[in-house]
């Protein structure tokens, strides 16, 4: 019975951006659960022309593609520089203000951060990658905190931090990510346990 409920909250709307999608402006009256008198397929290439999809959809992908890269650099840095200098005052201090940060609600972190950009003149898709990539900067962080925090002796890259060679030891904690045999040995809480 729940299953069915929970269908219908889906099931409904998705019925609803069908036929609203088929019909003609003059066809929207009424209920909405009518069917339209006619399929009107032309609908989708007016929108796909009026709303300039193929421009949209560049931004939509340069935007996603740059913050996702510009995220996974700055991140996982700061997450690096928590996870092996947590007995620093300061970064024990960082740590706890970006724990801090995700307690607070989004549209007050959102508002003015938004307002700073536009005096900028980052009111853009260079000032969208930079919103995506701070607002995320403590979420990402702390998860990423996590992969760092590994015993130097037993990961191939905590051996090269102790020499100093700090990047070369977040690119090994990085890499030992992408083969799953070295994630499970190194990142055990990781490990998912499925075959």
């Amino acid at each position: 019975m729940l299953i069915a409920v929970c269908a219908i909250t889906v099931l409904v709307p998705l019925y609803f951006a069908v036929i609203t999608a088929l019909k003609t402006p003059d066809q929207l009256g009424g209920t909405g659960f009518a069917l339209p008198t006619s399929v009107h397929w032309e609908n989708f290439a007016d929108a796909w022309t009026l709303t300039k999809f193929p421009q949209a959809l560049m931004n939509t992908a340069l935007i996603t593609v740059g913050a996702v890269i510009l995220t996974l650099l700055t991140n996982s840095l700061v997450a690096y520089a928590i996870a092996r200098n947590l007995h620093k005052q300061f970064f024990t201090g960082v740590y706890f203000y970006l724990l801090s940060a995700i307690f607070i609600p989004f549209p007050i972190i959102m508002l003015p951060v938004v307002k700073e950009t536009a005096l900028f003149g980052l009111d853009n898709q260079v000032g969208l990658i930079l919103l995506y990539a701070v607002f995320g900067l403590s979420l990402n962080s702390l998860h990423l905190r996590r992969v760092h925090q590994i015993d130097p002796d037993r990961a191939g890259g905590g051996g090269l931090h102790r020499r100093g060679d700090h990047l070369a030891g977040l690119l090994a904690d990085h890499l030992a990510l992408v083969d799953p045999d070295e994630r499970d040995r190194r990142h055990p809480h990781l490990c998912l346990g499925v075959e």
